[in-house]
């Protein structure tokens, strides 16, 4: 079920919109995962010089404060980074998102790397 390789880059201080289709498995053709009743966190940490994953998150994303569940039924979220959330941003960092089921089951369904790029001041 968790979705791997789900990369992104794009420059700091810029808004992104990372959208998730989530389905019951990895395999082609699989149902769409029903988050009817189901919490969603999203956070993002820096990645080291030699590729661990900080334990520090850098922005952390729930359900009504940056997290929206577009169609519960198809398994469609949408995770929207503001100017603030990466203005001060740079590098490499791991993230993940994670369901809540209501019997408080939580679950990683998507993992990956996002790089953030520095822009210039004032541009």
């Amino acid at each position: 079920m968790a979705a791997e390789n789900q990369n992104d880059k794009f420059f700091a201080g810029n808004t992104r919109v990372l959208a998730f289709t989530l389905t019951e498995s990895d395999q082609a053709g699989a149902a769409a995962l029903n988050l009817t009743g189901a919490s969603v966190r999203w956070a993002m940490a820096p990645i080291g010089l030699m590729g661990a994953v900080s334990n520090a998150v850098a922005v952390r994303k729930t359900n009504g404060n940056g997290i929206v569940v577009t169609d519960p039924v198809a398994g469609l979220v949408e995770v929207t980074l503001e100017v603030p959330d990466t203005a001060s941003l740079s590098g490499a960092f791991y993230h993940e998102l994670e369901i809540v089921d209501a019997q408080g089951r939580a679950v990683v369904v998507a993992t990956g790397q996002i790089t953030i790029l520095r822009n210039l001041p004032n541009a």
